[in-house]
């Protein structure tokens, strides 16, 4: 039986011992990540969607997890072996953008919530005169039928504007600082109860009624989080509304419940081509924020039509672009080492899981109740009431945790740590940090609390 374990010192005529439970608190002090569980930095090319780049290095990376054995053929056999690591991005990349793609891998992908609330900085040409479906030039021309959009888009217009000089154009873009009600494009992959709006889209623009029929791979396939989820390239059907009307009432209903506020830190006008009708602007954001939206709605501000002509990130999850290479050298690097060592030692654009976790905060937490407790310990998602959140004497609460309603254990680390996400009832995230369990004997007897209430307390090291 696999419960039994037979003894080092036992002949085989003794009868097997019963191996020892291990408890999930054990399991949880033993875990360790792997040594190439870290952030990669990307510079990825125009072209190419986000998810191939996450491929390319999660192919490249199973000889070196396989070892001198060589990678199996079958993806169970991969993964009893440890050739398998968990991949993802912090943050898409459109098909036409290029710029800064930060890469997870290993039990960095948890952090991935905490890394993609960083501002992000992107350099934007926008190519006045036109208006696409997509809000990019790899989108249809939209037809303009009304007189003041014909307008907006007559050469003349956009000449007079492009050589009035760039002190009008310098404040349009300074302009954009501040809060934005932010309404993402049609096609984008927004989910909006269980159907993507660029599904929608495509049905509403192509006018077939029923089903889409679109590969699964077409477009970035994401988690809630953003981990990138490996699933098969198969055909799937996505139910949308029958008539035209339906479909463009789902469309413009989905767009509205994904906008979200979003805040412009910076914007500034960098070069004005008045041959190409081009301008060029560099944007801070914060996460969530469309660059083909912003400089749509940078022409409507000057009063013309655009579309985003090119994109390029700068700035992700506090590292710049000037670290970053093509993911052609990675693949390189990764196939001339010798040892997981020698690479992590080596390469100048991965970033350690160590590294990425020394700013993150600490909390200390006493679980009253061994379910509670092993429930929160085996990565299941604990809800607690928000006024069960009990802090020792003397001790002020947080302010993430006045919205706090569960927490959830990501994975665990040695001496207990567990890398621990708390959000809130609208299931945003509020806190991403380290979580020392404390043991039941450490509470205070004044100190009352319900069954399955915690005690918090912060903790500068562990």
């Amino acid at each position: 039986f696999p419960f039994f374990r037979p003894s080092p010192t036992s002949n085989p005529s003794t009868p097997p011992l019963l191996a020892p439970r291990q408890t999930i608190h054990d399991r949880v002090q033993n875990m360790k990540p792997s040594l190439l569980s870290g952030m990669w930095l990307v510079n990825k090319p125009a072209g190419m969607v986000s998810r191939r780049v996450t491929d390319r290095l999660h192919a490249a990376l199973r000889p070196l997890l396989a070892g001198n054995g060589g990678v199996p053929t079958t993806r169970r056999a991969r993964r009893s072996s440890g050739a398998v690591l968990r991949t993802g991005h912090v943050g898409t990349l459109d098909p036409l953008a290029s710029g800064l793609l930060p890469l997870v891998t290993g039990s960095s992908t948890k952090l991935v919530d905490s890394l993609q609330v960083a501002p992000k900085t992107y350099k934007v040409g926008l190519l006045l005169g036109i208006q696409t479906e997509t809000d990019d030039v790899a989108g249809q021309v939209v037809e303009e039928t009304d007189a003041a959009r014909r307008r907006a888009s007559e050469p003349r217009a956009i000449e007079a504007l492009l050589q009035s000089g760039r002190d009008r154009i310098g404040l349009a873009c300074s302009a954009l600082v501040g809060d934005r009600v932010h309404r993402p494009p049609a096609y984008s992959a927004k989910r909006v109860n269980g159907v993507r709006l660029y599904e929608l889209a495509r049905a509403l623009a192509s006018h077939r009624p029923g089903a889409v029929d679109t590969p699964a791979d077409v477009y970035e396939s994401t988690s809630l989080h953003g981990i990138i989820t490996r699933r098969s390239r198969r055909r799937r059907r996505v139910p949308v509304p029958d008539s035209e009307e339906e479909l463009q009432e789902a469309l413009q209903a989905g767009m509205a419940v994904a906008e979200k506020q979003i805040h412009v830190y910076e914007s500034s006008l960098l070069d004005i081509d008045v041959a190409q009708r081009l301008i060029t602007f560099r944007a801070t954001v914060s996460a969530g924020t469309y660059a083909r939206v912003l400089a749509r709605e940078l022409a409507a501000d000057l009063g013309v039509l655009g579309t985003c002509a090119s994109l390029e990130r700068v700035e992700a999850a506090g590292e710049h672009l000037s670290a970053a290479v093509p993911i052609e050298i990675i693949e390189a690097d990764l196939a001339r080492c010798a040892s997981v060592e020698d690479f992590v030692e080596s390469a100048y654009y991965f970033r350690p899981f160590s590294t990425l976790v020394q700013s993150l905060p600490h909390l200390l937490v006493s679980i009253r109740g061994a379910e509670t407790r092993d429930r929160f310990l085996s990565g299941a998602t604990t809800f607690v009431q928000p006024g069960n959140f009990v802090l020792e004497n003397d001790l002020e609460l947080p302010n993430f945790m006045e919205s706090a309603e569960s927490l959830k254990a990501t994975t665990g680390f040695q001496d207990g740590r567990v890398l621990t996400t708390i959000v809130d009832r609208a299931e945003q995230p509020v806190f991403t940090g380290f979580v020392k369990i404390m043991p039941e004997s450490a509470l205070r007897s004044n100190v009352q609390m319900p069954p399955g209430s915690l005690v918090i307390k912060r903790s500068k090291e562990l």
